[in-house]
């Protein structure tokens, strides 16, 4: 670009919308998953789904980043 700062590009390019991370679900009141239905117990642990917030069971999440919310590391979320 000639004669344009890299400040002035940035000035002109269109402001990303705010990456806002889902409400979480209350652990304390999940008492099963919020995919399968299953029950938690002392076995199977509750989990938040770093996409939707909710508590889910580890059967029904899946590993994968999400770079929406500024996960570029793998994280728990449902498929």
């Amino acid at each position: 670009l000639l004669g344009v700062t890299a400040r002035e590009v940035a000035a002109a390019l269109p402001l990303a919308e705010p990456r806002l991370q889902p409400a979480r679900q209350d652990e304390a009141t999940a008492t099963a998953c919020h995919a399968c239905q299953a029950t938690f117990t002392l076995f199977l642990r509750k989990h938040h789904c770093r996409g939707c917030g909710f508590v889910h069971c580890t059967s029904c999440l899946v590993t994968q980043p999400l770079p929406r919310f500024g996960h570029v590391a793998p994280v728990r979320a449902c498929g």
